[in-house]
């Protein structure tokens, strides 16, 4: 069987969004990030008003980052850089993907340009992996 060279995917603006946000918390996930979790499921998910109780969601979530990255146990918000060589590459590859797509989608809807990070030249992070070619057809 053949290796294959690459993939073609179409999306609509809507579905690259989603993907970027899962993405986001992969790479996040990665980083030792975990405290990220609650806010995403929060303000992602959190239409259905579902009382709970914070300071144990933190808790709980605190024990899971403890457990998988015990070398960053001296703070709650404390994670590895994404060009850190402790960082995953698969974290790594997410976060690419984030600018790679992002990037075109902001210049596309803002041509003049804008100051936040969307606009940014996307930096490769990755360190087996070329930045993805992302183009945006229009009607």
């Amino acid at each position: 069987m053949e290796k294959i060279k690459n993939i073609q995917l179409t999306m609509t603006e809507r579905q690259a969004s989603t993907i970027m946000d899962a993405l986001d918390i992969y790479s996040r996930l990665g980083l030792g990030q975990i405290d990220k979790l609650e806010h995403t499921l929060r303000f992602k998910f959190g239409k259905h008003k579902v009382e709970y109780d914070a300071d144990k969601i933190e808790k709980l979530l605190k024990e899971v980052k403890d457990t998988l990255f015990p070398e960053l146990r001296s703070n709650y918000y404390c994670s590895h850089g994404i060009f850190s060589p402790e960082t995953p590459e698969d974290s790594k590859i997410s976060w690419d993907l984030i600018q790679v797509l992002r990037y075109p989608i902001a210049w596309h809807k803002n041509p003049n340009g804008g100051s936040t990070v969307d606009f940014g030249v996307p930096h490769k992070s990755s360190l087996i992996e070329e930045l993805a070619n992302v183009r945006i057809n229009v009607e």
